[in-house]
């Protein structure tokens, strides 16, 4: 990490980065690297917004809920700890957990990043690593819960990929 991020960004931001690396050219699948190691990879689904991941030995799912609603679900085995929804034509996820809410919105109108809102305080950013790639870096404070983490990860990645689809001319519903 560059100086600059370290003197802009608080240890706890800086001490749980995530740098999110699809597997191949042409993949869907990304590995997300903690300290040059893969600690979670996520297993999207062909023909379908989700995908399954592992955490410390804990099987999770993400899945799409509604055709008509832009609704995710976090899911252990077949029980939801996460809901997730976006109004129709908003830039923001609203993530509500049992006891634990997080907004998920671009900090800007012409920004290329994401960022993690509990309450009034930024707790994660999500950003790409350049122009031409499709590498990102994410940072959370310890507070995010790492399922949580990976949650606002795919939120991102698929909104990455639905405009990548429209912008290229494919099309379909996203």
């Amino acid at each position: 990490m560059s100086s600059v991020a370290a003197a802009i960004l608080p240890d706890s931001l800086i001490a749980n980065q995530w740098e999110i690396v699809p597997r191949g050219l042409f993949s869907r699948h990304y590995d997300l690297f903690r300290d040059g190691e893969v600690v979670v990879s996520l297993q999207m689904a062909m023909f379908r917004e989700a995908c399954e991941f592992t955490i410390a030995g804990h099987d999770f799912a993400i899945r799409h809920t509604s055709v008509w609603k832009d609704t995710f679900q976090l899911l252990i085995g077949d029980k939801s700890v996460c809901e997730v929804k976006r109004a129709f034509w908003s830039r923001r996820f609203e993530l509500a957990a049992i006891d634990q809410s997080w907004v998920l919105q671009r900090p800007g109108f012409l920004s290329r990043g994401y960022q993690l809102i509990s309450g009034e305080n930024e707790v994660g950013t999500i950003r790409p690593a350049g122009w031409f790639t499709r590498r990102r870096f994410a940072n959370f404070v310890e507070d995010v819960p790492p399922p949580v983490q990976v949650l606002a990860i795919f939120l991102v990645l698929i909104v990455s990929q639905r405009q990548h689809r429209h912008s290229s001319g494919g099309g379909g519903v996203g």
